[in-house]
């Protein structure tokens, strides 16, 4: 198997806010290892270049394409990374970066993240017991957040969690 041309983007829910960082080599795992390896040392690699420009809480992935041509413009998706970040950071503190003012956020519990949100959705657990808060605003702000992060649709966290 020949390289073939590959093309990565930071992404913010479903936009790309990067250029395009090109890849030439035999598989998407290869792309996903450099991105990985400069994501654990901070300092080199594709990670320190997006991190310049972004901070960590508003770029929750990185999507790889695969370019025929080389093409950036006519790339297939191989591949969403979710950035851990992402998933670990904590709904209260995001909310209250996110909305300065709401007062609310002092209710959300300390210890709930991304991650444990989406699984209290996929087990049909409460999820306004686990924000540690029963206002619909809050649970939709998060839900929409939730959305941008793991790259599904509003429309199908709400329909999953009403379980549809």
């Amino acid at each position: 198997m020949g390289e073939q041309t590959f093309v990565a983007y930071m992404v913010t829910g479903n936009k790309h806010v990067s250029d395009f960082y090109r890849f030439d080599c035999k598989r998407v795992s290869t792309v996903e290892k450099n991105i990985r390896n400069g994501m654990s040392n901070g300092n080199t690699g594709l990670m320190s270049l997006f991190r310049k420009h972004w901070a960590e809480d508003d770029v929750v992935a990185c999507e790889i394409y695969s370019t025929p041509g080389g093409d950036p413009g006519k790339g297939k998706l191989e591949k969403r990374i979710i950035m851990d970040w992402a998933m670990t950071m904590g709904l209260r503190d995001w909310y209250h970066r996110k909305w300065p003012r709401d007062e609310i956020y002092r209710e959300i519990r300390e210890d709930a993240v991304f991650a444990g949100l989406m699984e209290a959705i996929n087990t049909g657990r409460n999820v306004y017991e686990y924000i540690g808060v029963s206002d619909s605003f809050v649970r939709e702000r998060l839900f929409v957040r939730l959305a941008e992060v793991t790259g599904h649709s509003y429309k199908d966290i709400y329909n999953k969690w009403l379980g549809m």
